[in-house]
């Protein structure tokens, strides 16, 4: 029997995360497919409030367009959904299932990925067995899911050097502020809407995914 291996999240530098509040009315499977064409090797399903059938027919809809792209796909919140579509990981957060427990149910080769707002929460996280962590928010966004005061650069780049795993920058993250991040010396960041609401999905990625070679590049 082959082993597959755990996917090694310290060589994604970009993830995705879908929204379809904020992806002008676009299917999901669209967006997705136009983020995958641009160069995004990571993406993390996070549908809102979908009834199960909906969400276990798209995430298996999404796994063919990532697994067709070489990409990574993380299901949010849900374990029987990224069991059933086979899907490289989940991400969790506070209320989820404990990450321990979700690590009996992933197996040693299941990406578990955790949501910290603070430095005390990736800490946690990281002792629990989490993949890697997103930190959020870093910049000002509109995103209804992070009400929180913004935490800044700052603290995040001291999360990122108080790990071990990776930290992704999450929260308001675009083309622009982006270089700020990589200034820093911090290796990954996540995005929403800077690609999901996009004219071109597929050139917002593609534009990204140069800033982030270029800068790596040139530092």
């Amino acid at each position: 029997m082959i082993k597959v291996a755990k996917p090694d999240m310290s060589k994604i530098r970009l993830m995705l995360i879908t929204d379809d509040k904020r992806s002008n009315n676009r299917p999901v499977e669209e967006v997705v497919s136009a983020a995958v064409a641009g160069g995004v090797r990571c993406v993390q399903f996070r549908p809102w409030k979908p009834a199960d059938a909906e969400y276990l027919e798209k995430a298996r809809a999404l796994r063919k367009i990532t697994r067709n792209a070489g990409a990574l796909l993380i299901i949010n919140d849900r374990i029987d959904i990224a069991s059933l579509c086979h899907a490289d990981g989940v991400h969790l957060g506070a209320g989820d299932i404990p990450i321990r427990d979700a690590r009996v149910l992933m197996g040693d080769t299941g990406v578990i990925g955790y949501s910290a707002h603070s430095l005390e929460e990736a800490r946690h996280a990281e002792e629990q067995g989490a993949d890697y962590v997103t930190f959020s928010p870093v910049f000002p966004t509109t995103s209804t899911s992070l009400p929180r005061p913004v935490a800044g650069p700052f603290a995040a780049l001291e999360a990122d050097c108080e790990l071990s795993i990776p930290m992704f920058a999450l929260g308001g993250v675009n083309h622009e502020n982006i270089v700020e991040l990589l200034d820093l010396g911090m290796n990954h960041a996540a995005v929403v809407s800077c690609i999901t609401a996009a004219p071109d999905v597929e050139a917002a990625a593609r534009s990204l995914c140069a800033i982030i070679e270029n800068e790596t590049l040139s530092s």
